[in-house]
């Protein structure tokens, strides 16, 4: 009859797109403090100068949302005090890509912008070890202990973060990672009720509007900081925004 008497599509399954949303997870308030807990954080991180980073890019990340390979390829003119409304100006990190460095490649045009410190990490003296780095005129690079090596700095991180770090506090999944401290923040400032336009404008991700993206210029940093980055405090937190030093 010109029928094919078996369905050839019968043993065929239909591959279930996994939603960005989750396939990362956000660590949880108890996952956070323990993390960041001065007994476990300054035991893991053993901050000595070939291992700068250990100590400081997880702090950075969230308390910015930056991307691993944004924060580990900083250069040290990359962290300044850029004026804005602040009378004294305001310390930020100027995340550009530049045609002489090779190595700064940004992820997409919306991952450029200006991120202003948070003042947590103003505390824990970033800037004061900002300024002693740059006393060393041979010194380009924020953590030069970081090898390049396949398109990324972030490879040192990410093994000491998700292959021992998590692990030895018992809080590896296979859901999350290093990338979870960016979702962490992310979702935080949507359930504060922070805007999503100035989000994605702290985290570098597009407006999902071409013309805001294409056209439109990023925001002054105060603004960002009052409207947005200033919010980033977590629950288990003290004043300071964490509890890092308790």
């Amino acid at each position: 009859n010109g029928y094919c008497d078996t369905n050839p599509f019968a043993k065929m399954k239909i591959k279930q797109k996994t939603s960005a949303r989750d396939q990362r997870d956000r660590l949880t308030e108890k996952e956070i403090k323990e993390l960041f807990s001065k007994k476990n954080y300054l035991q893991y991180t053993n901050v000595k100068p070939d291992r700068y980073f250990a100590y400081w890019v997880p702090l950075i990340a969230i308390f910015s949302g930056m991307r691993a390979n944004e924060i580990c390829a900083l250069y040290l003119d990359n962290i300044r005090k850029i004026k804005g409304n602040h009378r004294e100006g305001r310390w930020c990190i100027d995340i550009v890509e530049e045609i002489q460095r090779p190595d700064k490649r940004l992820k997409n045009t919306a991952s450029r912008r200006i991120v202003p410190l948070h003042d947590t990490l103003i505390e824990l003296g970033f800037a004061d070890f900002i300024n002693l780095l740059k006393q060393d005129k041979n010194r380009n690079r924020v953590f030069e202990e970081l090898n390049y090596r396949e398109g990324t700095y972030a490879r040192r991180v990410s093994r000491f973060w998700n292959d021992k770090y998590l692990p030895e506090l018992n809080i590896k999944t296979s859901k999350n990672g290093f990338h979870s401290l960016r979702h962490t923040v992310i979702d935080t400032l949507k359930q504060k009720g922070v805007e999503p336009h100035f989000i994605n404008e702290l985290v570098g991700q597009s407006q999902g509007n071409i013309a805001l993206d294409r056209y439109g210029k990023g925001y002054n940093p105060d603004i960002i900081y009052n409207k947005c980055l200033k919010k980033l405090v977590y629950e288990t937190s003290n004043a300071r925004g964490i509890d890092f030093l308790a």
